[in-house]
């Protein structure tokens, strides 16, 4: 992505952060969806954004410190092109606006020892997900447990980048956000601990990450972390949890999850895949205790042809929980898309199929779609 640089008046009067790199991406065209659960059919067509890449702008700047050390800032902002709206847009429709920087809100240092920063950031094991999906995780993308501890990004974290040695590097991401009270030993409020590690190993056209991180949330002493796995990605359902619905499960008290991820350039195409697990604990479905336990395999392929650019992923996905009579819920899923070159920086596209499918011998679900429009990144 070929970055910007603009002058800031009001900075560049103090010599701090006298230039800034300003970066983003946007997508915008004609898309079909829909969601079905137990037979219901929801649709929703017409102009939306985030089809075949979730559309977003951001600004970084560094001020020389000295002795090698910088000072650095990173502002990153979902946007949505069709209506503007900003924040709370992604694969959910960008039916609502929400604060600022959603995506990542930074402050840091950078040394020889690596980069640590304070704010908001994307969660480490989502960096590898993203990373090795043929869309990058947005509408149309077969990948439905890169956010399961918690979020794409995280809130109130301390976060650590470690230089790159010998083609390893690694993220590490820990936040505590503690609004508790006591009063006469009656816990109230809330606290929520997140912390996430992962570490990438590229040489050439390899490249390999692992990820693990967990998310834990008390609401005085009740459970009190939203359990969403198998999220309508469709656009249609954007604020209801699908495939927990099944089993009863609203809230958890933790969740964790792993993930392993690779891609391999051979030239004339590219595969991607990933494997990812998840586990909510101390659920408050039909026993009150059980765990709800969520993996999931993805495996593309993307192929360049002149200026054309094809892509295909499969993917396989269990959810079942531990108390549950009925049988765990399984599902596959395919997206196909192309991409046509305008220019080194626009293109057209085309992208669709079916995701979240779950089904047993109770129940079932799936979402379809179908888009058609034009990108660029600036």
């Amino acid at each position: 992505m070929k970055k910007t640089l603009i002058a800031v008046a009001a900075l560049a009067a103090t010599g701090a952060f006298a230039q800034v790199t300003v970066y983003g991406r946007l997508d915008a065209g004609y898309a079909v969806s829909s969601d079905t659960v137990k037979g219901t059919t929801t649709s929703d067509n017409g102009i939306k954004s985030h089809n075949s890449a979730s559309s977003m702008w951001g600004i970084t700047g560094t001020e020389d410190l000295g002795g090698g050390n910088k000072a650095y800032f990173k502002l990153e902002q979902d946007l949505y092109l069709v209506n503007g709206n900003t924040g709370a847009s992604g694969a959910g429709g960008g039916l609502t606006n929400a604060s600022g920087f959603n995506r990542t809100s930074l402050l840091g240092l950078q040394t020889g020892a690596g980069t640590v920063s304070f704010g908001r950031d994307y969660n480490p094991l989502f960096n590898i997900v993203a990373a090795s999906d043929i869309n990058g995780l947005t509408r149309a993308s077969t990948v439905e447990l890169a956010a399961a501890t918690g979020g794409s990004t995280v809130a109130n974290q301390v976060i650590y980048l470690s230089p790159v040695f010998s083609g390893f590097q690694a993220k590490a991401a820990f936040g505590n956000d503690d609004n508790s009270t006591s009063t006469n030993g009656v816990t109230g409020g809330s606290t929520t601990a997140t912390s996430a590690i992962n570490l990438t190993y590229t040489n050439g056209p390899l490249w390999v990450g692992v990820a693990t991180g967990g998310s834990t949330t008390q609401n005085g002493t009740a459970r009190g972390t939203t359990v969403s796995y198998f999220q309508s990605t469709a656009g249609v359902a954007s604020s209801a949890t699908m495939g927990t619905a099944a089993l009863g499960v609203t809230t958890a008290q933790s969740i964790s999850a792993n993930a392993v991820a690779g891609s391999y350039d051979f030239g004339m195409f590219k595969l991607v895949g990933n494997y990812v697990t998840s586990t909510a604990t101390n659920t408050d479905g039909p026993t009150a205790s059980g765990n709800v336990r969520a993996t999931q395999v993805n495996l593309g392929v993307t192929a360049p042809m002149g200026k054309v650019l094809l892509k295909a992923q499969v993917s396989r996905q269990t959810l079942g929980y531990d108390g549950n009579t009925n049988s765990d819920l399984t599902g596959s899923n395919l997206i196909l898309g192309a991409d046509y070159a305008l220019s080194a920086k626009t293109a057209l596209f085309v992208t669709g199929g079916t995701m979240n499918n779950l089904s047993n011998e109770v129940y079932n679900q799936s979402s379809h779609t179908a888009a058609v429009g034009l990108k660029t990144v600036f």
